[in-house]
């Protein structure tokens, strides 16, 4: 088993939007303890954090009802999956972050009340490099929206390098997302609502590429941003 860590990770700098409101980046603290956004203003500080090598399973925890956030940073040398896994026998595994050969990933899933474990399973590993050595790090969040005045509204535009999670947004489920990649890699755009039973996958894609699609969430969501190059985004 893996235990929680005091590591920050995969910080980031600020979004500017259109509106000029401020989509916050995840932020990691400096407490392995669940704070459910107690101890921070923007309500993105980590529930649990983890390190380990190679492949690997958590210690079990618990979740509420809603959106869950994973961050995960590792040496690169291979692609990873993390999955998070149930421990009820009325829910099933699903892939939480899945990166391509990058150094850190972002993604997230929709929980259901109950407990977790997250495996960690290095997939196309160098090969010259020993699974064993690859060092990874995992922090698990669960957002909320501790303002209403944090919560940005469309339009909106941004932009960034790499995996990223933006929030919270407000979405009527009428607007319309476009984005532009620029790298080789996996590019994935996602909104988490926080009342709804299943992800709104805009995006999910492989090297260049620019497009656009509708957005069918309604209420206030997160967006995750999984890249390994530069990227943009626009709601609208």
């Amino acid at each position: 088993m893996s235990d929680p860590t005091r590591r920050a990770i995969l910080t980031g700098g600020t979004v500017v939007l259109i509106s000029g409101s401020v989509l916050s980046p995840v932020v990691a603290q400096d407490d392995s303890e669940r704070t459910n956004g107690e101890d921070g203003d923007d309500g993105f500080d980590p529930d649990y954090e983890f390190e380990g090598t190679g492949q690997g399973v958590t210690d079990e925890i618990e979740l509420n009802d809603g959106v869950t956030i994973g961050q995960f940073e590792y040496s690169g040398g291979a692609s990873m999956t993390v999955s998070a896994i149930p421990q009820s026998d009325d829910d099933y595994e699903r892939p939480i972050v899945m990166t391509d050969e990058g150094e850190a990933g972002v993604g997230g899933i929709l929980a259901s009340e109950g407990s977790y474990l997250f495996e960690i399973e290095p997939l196309f590993v160098d090969i010259d490099l020993d699974e064993s050595d690859i060092e990874w790090r995992l922090a698990i969040t669960q957002p909320e929206v501790n303002d209403e005045d944090d919560v940005a509204t469309p339009p909106l535009e941004t932009d960034g390098d790499g995996s990223t999670v933006l929030g919270p947004i407000e979405c009527e489920g009428t607007e319309t997302a476009a984005v532009t990649h620029d790298g080789e890699g996996s590019f994935a755009v996602d909104i988490l609502p926080s009342e709804a039973d299943y992800p709104d996958s805009l995006f999910f894609e492989s090297g260049e590429f620019e497009g656009e699609t509708t957005v069918s969430t309604e209420g206030t969501g997160w967006i995750t941003v999984q890249a390994t190059d530069t990227w943009t985004l626009e709601i609208e």
